[in-house]
């Protein structure tokens, strides 16, 4: 009987014991999932201003690359000299605390719309440049991005 009972409690404690396995890894959370679809190169495939196609975007990439669990870099190149782009090389995105799986907030404090997909990236906001005159201002007004992902 005494055997039989510790047979059962060594029975109990295996089953306990791999049912915790360490092989469970923790699930990622929703901005470094964004983060893992977000990162890579991007060419731009369609540019508008004002829902205006703009042609000086032929050669304009975005690299993206982490940062932190909460921010990213990104990279610029083949940025024309009158574009909504602060940076003339890059900068920062952070995730927007509403709904990082739809929103990026640039260091200059502009609120992107994004939607990112494994091969597509597009982002829309509004850049106010209100500090510039001239040709300056026709930055100003509403741009939406569409990237194709480089392989």
């Amino acid at each position: 009987m005494k055997s039989r009972y510790i047979l059962m409690i060594l029975l109990s404690g295996m089953l306990i014991y791999t049912g915790c396995s360490s092989d469970d890894e923790p699930e990622a959370s929703i901005t470094e999932q964004q983060i893992e679809k977000l990162k890579g190169s991007w060419r731009a495939t369609t540019v508008t201003l004002d829902e205006v196609q703009q042609d000086d975007y032929d050669a304009f990439t975005l690299a993206i690359t982490v940062n932190t669990a909460t921010s990213v870099h990104y990279a610029i190149t083949g940025n024309p000299d009158y574009s909504p782009w602060v940076s003339e090389f890059g900068g920062r995105f952070s995730f927007d605390e509403r709904d990082p799986t739809a929103y990026l907030i640039r260091e200059d404090d502009v609120s992107i719309q994004y939607s990112v997909t494994g091969t597509t990236l597009v982002m829309e906001f509004t850049y106010e440049d209100e500090s510039a005159g001239g040709r300056q201002s026709s930055v100003s007004g509403n741009w939406k991005f569409t990237f194709s992902k480089v392989q």
